[in-house]
């Protein structure tokens, strides 16, 4: 399955601050809650996330995927960390996670 960086980036705040519904992810991204409904809704057709009513939770795909990122993501904010470069670096993050391939950045992390 292709997952797009967006849908790295909802499973990974979904999954490290246990938000569950719309509002609490449009919060935490700071998105309007309309542009975070339709992302779900990819999501969702995608097997990533299951909805129940409001209620959202990650798949065992999403899972999967949630483990694996989360585990590059920590990888690349320690990089940065170990390096002194603490401003913005969820951008930085979200850029080598979308911008450079997994080989790549797994060589770079070693």
């Amino acid at each position: 399955m292709n997952i797009t960086t967006s849908e790295i980036k909802y499973l990974i705040t979904m999954g490290k601050n246990g938000l569950h519904n719309v509002t609490e992810i449009a919060e935490a991204l700071h998105i309007s809650k309309p542009s975070v409904s339709i992302m779900i809704k990819k999501m969702n057709l995608k097997g990533l996330i299951e909805r129940e009513n409001d209620y959202i939770r990650m798949s065992k795909s999403g899972e999967k995927h949630y483990n694996h990122y989360s585990e590059l993501y920590d990888r690349v904010k320690n990089y940065f960390y170990n390096r002194n470069i603490n401003n913005n670096i969820d951008n930085y993050i979200w850029l080598f996670i979308s911008k450079i391939n997994e080989q790549d950045l797994k060589k770079l992390l070693e």
